[in-house]
């Protein structure tokens, strides 16, 4: 994330360390979503820009409600991406998603 907010500096793995930052961008769905939840992520912004957080509910079919994800850094990107504390889950976002039974299609 580029200032705290939904915009991508870059992509990642789901399974790749990214250091130098407490939080980051993860796109989290139920394992069996179906296929049109695994574009989540929102994509590079070209230039900074104004934070643009989502109220957005996910897509009940895609993920949980953010209210029971864990370690949300108090900004939500609408289709199941958040901006999260990742510390403790060694910052990836794969470890992140399956500590509340979700499986993780999205890093930044």
């Amino acid at each position: 994330e580029v200032n705290e907010d939904c915009n991508v500096k870059y992509s990642a793995r789901c399974d790749q360390v990214i250091s130098g930052t407490s939080d980051m961008l993860c796109s989290c769905r139920l394992p069996g979503a179906a296929d049109t939840c695994s574009s989540l992520l929102p994509a590079p912004a070209p230039q900074p820009s104004p934070p643009q957080p989502s109220t957005t509910a996910p897509p009940a079919d895609c993920c949980s409600e953010f209210g029971q994800w864990p370690q949300v850094d108090n900004v939500t990107c609408g289709q199941c991406t958040a901006l999260v504390l990742t510390e403790q889950y060694g910052g990836r976002c794969d470890r992140y998603c399956e500590s509340f039974g979700h499986e993780c299609v999205g890093a930044a």
